[in-house]
């Protein structure tokens, strides 16, 4: 039987635990088997000492949303949106993307419950299939006031090995958006609305509450069905307490310091978007991914919704003297992974699958300059001195 064999030398590689410089890095068909000192070899693609690195494991990513809706009332196919979407997801190091897809009928503009089934049964025929640059998975994303009931949501997480569930309330004066004229600001800004229609859109958001035992009940069944639970956008102590006891496993976007550091004493993982990171800032004017970090507590780094953050910020948090570059890799490679059960991927080490990127700074600004998933090239820079028939014949 013939192997295909791959070989990257003199590069940086970013392991678990140390920057190996002057490293090759050797895979053989789909799986590592061999990170480390470059030695005497002389075999294989000379990378220039570029960084190699895991393929990126993003957990929470809206993007797909802009892609099929550049702007506002402006949309396009959705399955010809999604490709070029999966292909611009690739350019940016991502091998293993959970899309999120938004179950609601009465709180988000141009969201609803259709359009998510649509889009998790695009998904899922794309993951089934594998003929895409990334791995493509699903984050549903329920919000508890709702005017419909789950049966939907419930139908959409069948088919899928990894069930993940978020847990969302997105009301004016709550979570992320409990400063209303905050609120009031973005939602001009992203729909164009006049200020006497952004007043009523409030007004009529502000009359739904929460049903009584509604986090619990949605809980209980995803929890029954096997599903990854995920808080959103908490912003008490409070709150935190309610999503530890029904199950939730991650913290996702805390809005306040004292939500992050409960979230990890109650032991769940505190994930954070990369773009709030890379700025210096929330949107929404709620605490700084950048001082949570600081203060140690981010376990995971998401695209939320802008991709290139995530390698950018973790050069960031690098830069800063945050955290060392193993760390700040951590949280966009083996945590999110092992966050979400996969276990195969997410650390340059021998025995895993062959899932990484190569990364240059390029005035200071990191590049992805190639993408390998699987053992396969899915997205390299032909420009690159180093792309030659070697890499070419592993495309095919």
């Amino acid at each position: 039987m013939t192997h295909r064999r791959m070989i990257l030398r003199n590069a940086r590689a970013i392991t678990p635990k140390a920057v190996i410089e002057s490293a090759r890095v050797v895979w053989e068909d789909d799986t590592i088997i061999e990170v480390g000192p470059l030695g005497g070899l002389s075999e294989g693609i000379d990378i220039g000492g570029q960084f190699v690195m895991p393929a990126l494991v993003d957990l929470h990513n809206d993007g797909l949303e802009k892609a099929v809706n550049p702007r506002p009332k402006a949309a396009f196919p959705e399955d010809l949106s999604f490709r070029y979407f999966d292909r611009y997801l690739a350019t940016t190091g991502i091998g293993t993307e959970f899309n999120a897809v938004y179950f609601s009928d009465n709180l988000e503009e141009g969201r609803g419950t259709a359009q998510a089934v649509r889009w998790s049964r695009m998904l899922l025929k794309a993951h089934l299939s594998d003929d895409c640059l990334v791995e493509h998975h699903v984050l549903h994303r329920w919000d508890i006031v709702n005017s419909t009931d789950p049966t939907a949501l419930w139908s959409s997480t069948e088919g899928w090995r990894i069930k993940m569930v978020s847990l969302n309330e997105h009301i004016p004066g709550k979570g992320q958006y409990r400063n209303i004229d905050g609120y009031r600001a973005i939602k001009q800004a992203m729909t164009g609305m006049n200020p006497g229609e952004i007043d009523s859109w409030i007004d009529a958001r502000l009359r739904l509450q929460t049903s009584p035992g509604a986090w619990e009940s949605v809980a209980a069944e995803a929890q029954r069905r096997g599903c990854i639970l995920v808080s959103h956008d908490d912003d008490t102590v409070e709150k935190v307490d309610l999503m530890a006891s029904i199950g939730v496993a991650i913290c996702e976007f805390p809005v306040t310091i004292e939500a992050a550091r409960h979230a990890r004493k109650k032991g769940l993982l505190v994930s954070m978007g990369a773009p709030n990171l890379l700025r210096g800032g929330s949107l929404s004017g709620n605490v700084s991914a950048l001082e949570l970090a600081s203060l140690g507590l981010v376990d995971i780094l998401c695209a939320d919704y802008y991709a290139p953050a995530l390698v950018a910020g973790v050069f960031r948090l690098v830069d800063l003297g945050v955290l060392s570059l193993p760390r700040a890799v951590s949280l966009v490679t083996s945590t999110p992974a092992r966050a979400v059960g996969l276990t195969d991927r997410g650390r340059l080490e021998a025995g895993l699958r062959a899932d990484l990127i190569v990364v240059a700074l390029s005035g200071g600004i990191p590049l992805t300059k190639a993408l390998f998933r699987n053992g396969r090239v899915c997205q390299v820079n032909s420009y690159e001195p180093w792309c030659g028939a070697g890499v070419a014949s592993l495309a095919s």
